[in-house]
Formats: C-alpha cells, structure tokens, sequence
C-alpha cells in the first residue's frame, strides 16, 4: 500500500503539469518516491531529503521534457537515480529507455526500482557512458545535470546518428555554454522549462548532431 498523502501531492502535482496520469502510474510514481527517500538516507542519492520536495525536484522536473522525446529508443545518460528516465519510463510506457550508469550503488538502487515497479521497458547499462557500445543509434540521447555541454557531447556522440536527438536539461549555464558548441552539432531548441508553484526556470536544448566528431 503506497502512502496515500504522498500519492495526493503527487496527483495534484501532475494535474498542474496538466499531464493525464492513471491511478497505476500515481501509484509507481510514488513507490519510486517510497525507494528514493529510503535508499538515499544511506547512500545520498539527491541532496533532496524529502519526499514531498522530490515530487517537484525530480518528478515534475523529468516529466516536464516529456512533450520533446523523440522517438522510441531513449538513453539517460549518467542516471544517477534514474533520473529522469524511470519518470519517463512511468508515463511513456511504449518507449524503451536505456538507463546508463557508472555508480555501483547507484546501479543496485535502479535494478531494484524496476524489480519493484515491474518497468519491463526500462534496463540498467552499468558503465561509463563513453565504453557503451549498440548496434543502432539511440532515437533520443537525454542528460540531466551531467556534465557541461561540449564535455557531455563528446562523450555521448557514439550513441547517435544524425536521427536523433541529444535532450540536454540544463541550468542558467546553459547560455554560456552555448556559445561552446561544438561544429558537428546544431542547436534546434533551447526551452524553458518552467515547474509549477516553483519559481526556479531552467532550459532543455534539443540538439542534433550533424557530422562525426573529430578531436
């Protein structure tokens, strides 16, 4: 049984994002709040210690770029705690995200979440992103908050084709960093990301890659 004070916050919350939400997918969500805030009083997965807060921090904040995905084939690039591909996952149950993680802990804590949850469209790549290897390139390439943009490029330029798109969920950075986009990319997009009842704005960069990168 889910924590149904949790699982109201979440309901209303979703209802301002105005994203149509079933009673299962509030339920997941929250189950996924429940293991987060569990498992991060041990091993400090967020610096966000409330579940409540989370529901706006984490869940809202993922599930804002859900209108940009592109495609079927999503990777979550330095997932950390499956953020924000197991959001993702929840609502957009006929994509299949790859959640690409360096972090032992961090791995366990999302195997177990998708045990859990039972997400049979989500699984875990525990490596650096830069020693992945697949056989197609990834619909959509998305990042949250991992490293700055011309370094995140380079490293995830192998898991796409000049079809896919590279979500980048970035801070006010992301401005200045623009200006050091490399020229094997174009910028297609730069969104405002607004999360209601909170007054912080960040920005998701759509970007496609172009050529192949050359050192």
């Amino acid at each position: 049984m889910v924590d149904t004070s949790l699982f109201d916050i979440c309901k209303r919350a979703l209802s301002e994002l105005a994203l149509s939400a079933s009673v299962e997918q509030i339920e997941k969500t929250v189950s996924y709040l429940e293991l987060l805030n569990k498992w991060n009083k041990v091993h400090n997965l967020t610096a966000v210690k409330s579940a409540e807060e989370m529901v706006f921090r984490h869940i809202l904040d993922s599930l804002s770029i859900a209108p940009y995905l592109h495609g079927s084939r999503i990777a979550d690039v330095g997932s950390g705690a499956g953020l924000p591909g197991i959001p993702l996952a929840i609502f957009s149950p006929a994509c299949e995200f790859t959640l690409i993680e360096s972090a032992n802990k961090r791995v366990q804590f999302l195997r177990q979440v998708i045990h859990r949850l039972a997400l049979s469209n989500v699984r875990v790549i525990h490596s650096r992103v830069e020693n992945v290897s697949e056989s197609t390139a990834f619909h959509s390439v998305v990042t949250r908050a991992f490293a700055k943009l011309p370094k995140m490029l380079q490293l995830i330029q192998h898991l796409c084709d000049n079809q896919s798109k590279i979500l980048a969920m970035k801070g006010d950075a992301a401005l200045d960093e623009i200006s050091q986009l490399p020229n094997w990319v174009s910028m297609e997009a730069v969104i405002p990301l607004t999360i209601p009842t909170k007054d912080w704005q960040h920005y998701l960069l759509v970007i496609r890659k172009t050529t192949s990168f050359k050192d």
